[in-house]
């Protein structure tokens, strides 16, 4: 016997065939494995033996580990060191993030529009309401305007058109029936309603009963459908006193037409009556004006500067031969002529004054605005 330690014993002779058993039972233990499934010591050996699969310690080239960390332990199985084992939630979490974007969308989408919808509907409620409020300011303005150009309080600028109206169509019915008749006191009585209604146009002129459009509007307009008549309205109002204006005119022109009958201003006139001609007849000069602050004396008596009617040249003539004579007559057979055109004028004038004042009627157009202004107010929250 040896005194090395490490020296296996020898084999006996009787321990021979206890070793042969119990190889035996090591392979019947082996098969017994095998055929349950079981891994063997053959099976752990090859698996040993087969090289390791790549973790993610290989791969961290340094960038996550500490110093002194332990090495991360090879993972045995092939089968935990799949790939797509750690790539399955990521996948759903992404999938879960889509559709949590989608919802979201839809819902922005949803609530703009009925944003759009509730403000569409909330602004149509304002919209009408400042038709309301328009339609009321154009009832009150125009009904309620009071004349500047008057003393009186209850004067407004409808009240004097309405009457003016009123009057037009008076006098071209009076006028009317008077070209009918055949008597002389109706066509008198028509030409004394002529005259005064020319007054009236003269006094209409001085009031200026129209309105403005920068009253009428002073912003935005709201109601286009109505805009259009009431713009029509006051612009027929003015052009009904412009035609006023024009016959106020003619009445103007036929006052001083008839000034010198019925005030006698002018009633006389110089005219020059030079020597006899060589026939013995004399024509007679009409006189423009003449000098008499400075006269003169000549070789027959005093003499004067006249100025000849037409002419740009003054004459000295002596004062016998100047001469006044009454030119009444005269100026009434003018006038008469003069008025009968003046009234002619008028008459085509009132007609076509009429035709205006047919179309200046407030009744129909303060229908439609009392539609709006008698509406309720719509709620909104502007």
């Amino acid at each position: 016997m040896s005194d090395d330690p490490t020296s296996k014993p020898e084999a006996t002779p009787e321990s021979a065939p206890d070793a042969g058993r119990a190889a035996d039972a090591s392979r019947s233990v082996e098969d017994l494995k095998a055929k349950l499934g079981l891994k063997t010591k053959k099976t752990e050996e090859a698996e040993a033996s087969r090289p390791k699969a790549p973790s993610a310690a290989d791969f961290s080239l340094g960038l996550g580990e500490k110093a002194g960390a332990a090495p991360t332990p090879a993972v045995a199985s092939t089968t935990a060191a799949a790939p797509h084992a750690d790539l399955g939630e990521p996948l759903q979490a992404k999938t879960l993030e889509n559709k949590h974007f989608v919802a979201i969308a839809a819902l922005g989408a949803l609530m703009l529009i009925i944003g759009i919808f509730f403000g569409g509907v909330l602004k149509g409620r304002a919209l009408e309401n400042s038709k309301t409020r328009e339609a009321k300011h154009l009832i009150e303005y125009l009904t309620e305007t009071p004349l500047a150009q008057t003393g009186k309080a209850g004067t407004t600028i409808m009240g004097a058109l309405q009457a003016h109206v009123g009057e037009i169509n008076r006098v071209v019915d009076v006028l009317g029936k008077a070209s009918e008749s055949k008597d002389v006191k109706v066509r008198l009585d028509a030409e004394k309603e002529l005259a005064a209604f020319l007054k009236r146009a003269q006094e209409y002129r001085d009031l200026k009963p129209y309105f403005s459009l920068d009253q009428v509007y002073p912003g935005i307009v709201f109601n286009g459908e109505l805009a259009s008549q009431v713009v029509n309205y006051v612009e027929g109002v003015k052009g009904l006193y412009d035609e006023t204006v024009l016959l106020a005119l003619e009445a103007d022109t036929l006052d001083r037409v008839t000034e010198t009958e019925e005030k006698g201003v002018g009633a006389t006139h110089v005219i020059y009556i030079p020597a006899p001609g060589a026939d013995g007849s004399r024509k007679a000069v009409w006189i423009q004006a003449v000098d008499k602050e400075n006269p003169r004396q000549g070789d027959s008596g005093v003499e004067f500067a006249v100025l000849p009617v037409g002419s740009d040249k003054a004459m000295v003539v002596p004062a016998s031969s100047l001469a006044e004579i009454n030119i009444t007559p005269i100026a009434k057979e003018k006038s008469v002529l003069y008025r009968t055109a003046i009234y002619d004028r008028v008459r085509a004038r009132l007609g076509q004054m009429k035709m205006v004042s047919d179309l200046v009627n407030f009744d129909p157009l303060k229908e439609k605005l009392q539609k709006y202004a008698s509406r309720g107010s719509y709620i909104t929250l502007f």
